[in-house]
């Protein structure tokens, strides 16, 4: 059996509006909604009550004599009882008594106890993260970077951002001590210790992540629903932001600019890509051999290398051959609709 490293992720600097620790944050917690204590402070300052004559302390209700063993209890009841609805669900507005009604009523927004993005299909299990997702669909961008002026929709999205001019790596690696700029970075990094944990469990898929929410995503590639199609030539996509890179090759736009030589791209992956020739990183380590490289594609054309010839597996379509069925399957619904998987069936037979 593989063994894992256990790792305790470290960061020296707290960072509470960062979104990648958002697994880690209180399923309860609203940055706009006040709590339980300060909503009633307020409302109740001036609660009136008086003391039951019984040889205990109790609190009585001037409103319907009910009586309380605490003052703060009597505050509870004042508050939900014969007061407002302070507590607002920022998915529907719909105002509740009390932060337990509250969660109970966020519930009913969920599928499968996951919270799912309309515009998307993004979905996300915390609340309070799913809030920061709907952000970047609705255009506003609120944060300032006061060292270049670019703006942003979270203040998260700012924080990392204000690292490329500060060089703060806060997230260090607790088994080499190695330090990184953001926690998805470091993430990416455990893998070489920890190895990928979140498996898919697709038949002929077995694809593996480093986290859950990755694997989330990728499960959405089997879906045979392709809710984004392109007006110009058909093709259907199941994110939104793979149908907006793809929509760049009809349209020519390329939005994204090297700092350093000006060369642009039509999508970010490949100015990533690119920015490695100018600061010759090579995160991708192949494990045979220690040989690194820049892109993670040059790293798996090279692994060919270190296995034996295999079988391969034909599009019957395009002639297109992949290494495994999964691969074809998964091309064929891709390329071809999800009627035309004839050709691995037929393969599998033989």
């Amino acid at each position: 059996m593989e063994k894992f490293v256990e790792v305790n992720i470290k960061c020296e600097t707290e960072d509470p509006d960062d979104p990648e620790i958002g697994d880690d944050s209180d399923e309860d917690g609203e940055d706009e909604i006040r709590s339980d204590d300060q909503v009633i402070d307020t409302i109740c300052e001036a609660v009136s009550y008086e003391k039951t004559n019984s040889a205990s302390d109790e609190f009585q209700c001037e409103h319907c004599k009910k009586v309380f063993p605490r003052l703060h209890a009597l505050k509870c009841h004042v508050h939900e009882i014969h007061g407002e609805n302070p507590f607002q669900c920022l998915l529907c507005s719909e105002q509740c008594p009390t932060r337990k009604t509250l969660t109970a009523h966020k519930r009913t927004h969920q599928i499968d106890g996951m919270f799912q993005c309309g515009e998307c299909g993004y979905r996300q299990e915390k609340y309070i993260n799913f809030l920061r997702h709907l952000k970047f669909h609705s255009g506003t961008k609120e944060f300032t970077c006061e060292y270049c002026g670019k703006s942003f929709a979270t203040s998260s999205v700012l924080n990392r951002h204000r690292r490329t001019h500060t060089g703060e790596k806060p997230y260090c690696c607790t088994v080499c001590d190695e330090r990184f700029s953001t926690l998805y970075a470091l993430k990416v990094h455990l893998g070489k210790h920890t190895g990928k944990p979140y498996s898919c469990e697709e038949e002929d898929c077995g694809k593996s992540f480093l986290s859950k929410s990755a694997l989330n995503n990728h499960l959405r590639s089997h879906l045979t629903e392709r809710p984004y199609k392109c007006v110009a030539c058909g093709l259907g996509f199941y994110m939104s932001s793979h149908y907006k890179d793809h929509i760049r090759k009809h349209t020519g736009d390329r939005p994204f600019v090297c700092a350093v030589c000006k060369k642009t791209y039509a999508r970010k992956s490949e100015l990533v890509n690119h920015s490695r020739t100018h600061t010759g990183e090579k995160p991708f380590e192949c494990s045979q051999c220690g040989k690194a490289f820049a892109v993670k594609s040059v790293l798996k054309h090279h692994l060919t290398t270190h296995s034996k010839v295999s079988e391969t597996f034909e599009c019957g379509e395009c002639f297109r051959q992949f290494k495994n069925k999964g691969g074809l399957r998964r091309h064929e619904r891709c390329a071809h609709g999800p009627g035309n998987s004839q050709t691995s069936d037929e393969q599998e037979s033989k």
